[in-house]
């Protein structure tokens, strides 16, 4: 097939990993595929080193061809940086429509939804047919995110809901990152038969070599992601300070954010200097030494609505390193942790619940503990592998190319 991916983020900025390696394995296999992407910017909200924005950049990475197209770069809180950031690159994308225009398929990114709309304009003007890979659910990701003040926010609600329901009905394929999400694709205007499942999967797991089982005393825990108002960090150091009692419990957090001074504030404060480590942002090799010396990985997000239909990514990266998990997230997450058995469920923003969580896990032996592996380690190969993911996903474009010829 020619396939077009459509994605706001492209390597080097990181969301766009799982764009990158699906473009590549798609190609491995054979197919002609080409990606439409911003110049990068993701870190810092600023563009990356080494590139000035043009409406005529082209480059390749392997034999994937490579269009860049302007973009208002900004990744902070402002409300007016991030609006523009999320329009700019739908408006910017489709003057390249001769770049896609020969495509037998589109494959949208959904991160932040607005790189749907150029798919979607292409669809109406070309007559292709466009898979949509939701990977952030709106508009609550915007309207709940608290960046907007609460009348735009109702504004903005109204918008985008209105112009989705337009992208979920075009769409030929409506993919979903977790199960509950499918069912509210079709309340929101997708097909029912249009709509599919879909699980992310970690970066570089596939044939990783996982760490063996753990036999330590004590219990050592990892959180690996960004330090954000939503992550609810602060429930999490509180539910630590809580269990002072227990010899051994250790906290590592990895990674960096907006909230990474007042949560080391706080640490000083709930006295956990000798329990909480701050480790900053890890490479890919760093983050695997980590989880091998880790018994837990924390999966912690406040109680949104949003939140019940979505798996955060560090929930793939865990398992794939076999470590369980004790979560905090409603909704697919802790049913999928519950019923297969993953580790602990903690009710979210609820230090009390976390700390019994925390407790449950620190009481559990070696062997339990490498129960927990193991089971983490075969839910990852049964459902979440690369491999997988881009088998699945090829069998829809080929199927929506079928469905749409002749065009």
């Amino acid at each position: 097939m020619k396939i077009a991916i459509v994605s706001q983020y492209f390597p080097p900025d990181k969301p766009g990993r799982i764009t990158d390696e699906l473009s590549q394995e798609l190609a491995r296999r054979g197919h002609s595929v080409r990606v439409i992407t911003a110049f990068p910017h993701y870190d810092g909200g600023k563009l990356a080193p080494g590139y000035r924005q043009s409406w005529r950049h082209q480059e390749s990475r392997g034999s994937v061809a490579v269009r860049r197209v302007p973009i208002f770069a900004s990744h902070s809180r402002n409300a007016l940086g991030r609006i523009a950031n999320y329009l700019s690159f739908p408006i910017s994308a489709r003057v390249a429509g001769a770049f896609v225009k020969q495509a037998d398929v589109i494959y949208v990114h959904g991160t932040p939804a607005t790189a749907a709309h150029a798919a979607y304009v292409w669809s109406r003007r070309f007559g292709i047919p466009y898979l949509y890979h939701v990977q952030d659910i709106w508009p609550e990701s915007v309207t709940g995110s608290g960046f907007l003040p609460a009348r735009v926010s109702k504004v903005a609600d109204r918008a985008i809901s209105s112009w989705l329901s337009k992208v979920y009905a075009r769409a030929a394929a409506v993919v979903a990152i977790a199960p509950s999400a499918q069912r509210l694709f079709e309340e929101r205007g997708a097909r029912p038969e249009s709509i599919h499942l879909v699980y992310n999967w970690a970066r570089d797991a596939d044939g990783l070599a996982p760490a063996s089982g753990t036999s330590r005393d004590g219990l050592t825990l990892l959180y690996a992601g960004n330090l954000g108002a939503l992550q609810d960090l602060e429930t999490l150091l509180a539910a630590v300070a809580r269990v002072a009692d227990l010899d051994g419990v250790r906290l590592r957090i990895a990674g960096a954010g907006v909230l990474e001074k007042r949560l080391k504030d706080l640490t000083v404060a709930l006295d956990l200097g000798d329990r909480v480590e701050f480790l900053g942002r890890l490479g890919p090799d760093e983050m695997a030494a980590e989880y091998a010396h880790s018994d837990f990985q924390i999966v912690p997000l406040k109680d949104l609505e949003v939140f019940r239909s979505t798996i955060p990514s560090k929930f793939q990266a865990g398992l794939a390193h076999r470590v369980p998990i004790i979560t905090t997230v409603q909704g697919d997450v802790s049913d999928l942790v519950a019923e297969h058995r993953l580790g602990f469920v903690a009710r979210p923003q609820d230090e009390e619940s976390l700390e019994a969580a925390i407790r449950e896990a620190y009481g559990t032996t070696v062997d339990e503990r490498d129960a927990f592996r193991e089971r983490a380690s075969a839910f990852y190969d049964q459902h979440l592998t690369k491999q997988q993911a881009v088998n699945e996903i090829e069998a829809i474009l080929t199927a929506i190319r079928r469905a749409g010829e002749p065009r």
